[in-house]
């Protein structure tokens, strides 16, 4: 009787075990946010535009998180029609995932990917950054980004430090 409990025990373990490791704890990501895109040190080249993310975010344990779904950018009109190819997030050294935000046309006779660039998120998707690097967008030796939730250059700037600081 005690082995049958132990051995009951032990399998309900390993069963518990595969469904921690195995399960994803998906979310459901959806929202707007006000963004600017501007090149770096230039406050004249701002340009307003809106973030729109819908998809589902995957938290697993012991594994890369990841997103699939739809973001899409109003500066980059192609963002509304292209695929996203799912991302998977990576953790910098200080903690805050980043991706490579990456579309490719649904026409299969087009053959077409296009990067937009790198973006960094924070906990729970409440500041995005991306840096562009997307030929044509990016001709400041500095760079050129895309800073949300943010109206203006100001606003922007405030979240650049912050992430620069590592709190992003």
């Amino acid at each position: 009787m005690g082995k049958r409990i132990t051995f009951i025990s032990f399998v309900v373990v390993i069963i518990f075990g595969f469904f921690i490791w195995l399960y994803e704890f998906p979310s459901r990501v959806q929202f707007e946010l006000p963004a600017v895109q501007f090149n770096a040190g230039n406050s004249k080249t701002v340009k307003k535009t809106i973030i729109r993310v819908n998809g589902t975010y995957h938290r697993p344990l012991f594994r890369k998180e990841r997103f699939e779904g739809s973001i899409q950018i109003d500066s980059f009109p192609f963002t509304k029609s292209y695929e996203l190819v799912p991302l998977t997030m990576h953790t910098d050294k200080t903690g805050v995932n980043y991706t490579v935000l990456t579309y490719i046309n649904p026409d299969p006779s087009a053959h077409h990917i296009d990067i937009v660039g790198t973006m960094w998120v924070s906990e729970e998707w409440k500041e995005i950054k991306i840096e562009i690097l997307r030929e044509g967008e990016s001709n400041n030796p500095k760079g050129a980004y895309i800073i949300a939730p943010s109206t203006s250059y100001e606003e922007a700037q405030v979240i650049m430090k912050m992430s620069d600081s590592s709190n992003l």
